[in-house]
């Protein structure tokens, strides 16, 4: 693996935990383009587990959580950390897509793992994902693993995965209780800096004050939830978030698609070093990424910003207000160059 891949492995791993998933995304794919090309495919599960939330809310990484089922494991790194957290990513993937029998298997031969390697972190959430995996078939022992989780994450002093402890014995309590736990998640939550579990407890908080029948009070953190799922790139949580407004008697706002605002961090960074004179090679170097991640973003940006070149880019970045879309039928954006 080369000193490139190491570092947009790690950065897939914070952009992740903190909630650019779309980040998450572009390093993902860098890390996945070098494995393969220098035989260190061995760092694929590592980069699906740390991305894995990028993979979920993300329809444009379909291809890859494909490889999540495809990979197979040499002899031995079944019931290893890899065999563990490759089965995890598949549990996570299942439940997303409703296949609860797949999850609750592949998340339970997870945590078998895990807990024969004495991989107790709370930090890693593996009880949170198999207790609501169980929540249907043993809601008993589905509780015991999110209070276990949420000790654990007490007792180390880390919000985070107390967050998502809260939320998911929230959801497994239902009621009144229920509620009470995910009014708690979303404070410590959004205290955290894990802004994709703050945007799920406030989700989750609205959804269930929408089933408990008071509509008006879940409208409030359905809307903070889809604002900040839509910055955090979470395509699958914002569609949640506008149905469950819908179902409150609101009506969701647009997300923005052009201008200034409808770039992400790393788009906008791209298109200032290009609309500075930069050429996408020394860009490519100057941020430590593929060529063809720079090309992306730009790709990207030029479609935002509604150009069709570089020229038009510092004017563009300076404009105070999104600019219209191009017209059907318009110029198409190819690959920046």
């Amino acid at each position: 693996m080369t000193a490139l891949g190491v570092a947009a492995f790690v950065r897939a791993a914070v952009r992740a935990r903190r909630g650019d998933l779309v980040g998450a995304e572009t390093d993902m794919r860098t890390v996945i383009e070098i494995g393969t090309e220098h035989g260190a495919a061995f760092a694929v599960p590592s980069v699906l587990y740390f991305a894995a939330d990028a993979l979920i809310e993300r329809a444009e990484l379909a291809d890859i959580a494909a490889l999540a089922t495809g990979i197979e494991l040499e002899p031995g790194l079944e019931r290893a950390v890899s065999g563990a957290i490759l089965r995890e990513v598949r549990g996570r993937l299942a439940q997303a897509a409703g296949d609860f029998a797949t999850a609750r298997a592949q998340l339970q031969a997870a945590a078998d793992t895990y807990q024969a390697l004495h991989l107790l972190n709370p930090g890693t959430c593996w009880r949170s994902a198999l207790a609501l995996a169980l929540a249907a078939e043993d809601p008993g022992q589905a509780l015991r693993l999110a209070d276990s989780e949420l000790e654990a994450a007490r007792r180390a002093g880390w919000p985070r995965p107390a967050g998502i402890a809260l939320r998911t014995r929230g959801l497994l309590q239902g009621g009144q209780r229920g509620l009470d736990d995910l009014e708690q998640a979303v404070e410590v939550l959004a205290e955290s800096g894990a802004r994709l579990e703050h945007a799920r407890a406030l989700v989750e908080l609205g959804a269930a004050l929408r089933r408990a029948n008071q509509r008006a009070a879940a409208r409030e953190p359905l809307r903070a939830g889809l604002d900040l799922a839509y910055r955090c790139g979470a395509g699958r949580l914002a569609q949640r978030a506008a149905t469950e407004l819908r179902a409150a008697g609101a009506r969701p706002r647009r997300p923005v698609l052009t201008g200034l605002e409808a770039l992400t961090p790393s788009e906008r960074r791209v298109a200032e070093l290009a609309a500075g004179g930069m050429s996408n090679p020394e860009i490519a170097q100057a941020l430590f990424v593929t060529l063809n991640t720079v090309e992306g973003h730009l790709r990207h940006a030029y479609q935002k910003l509604s150009v069709s070149s570089r020229r038009q880019l510092p004017a563009a970045l300076r404009s105070p207000a999104p600019s219209p879309p191009m017209p059907p039928g318009g110029q198409t954006v190819t690959a920046p160059q």
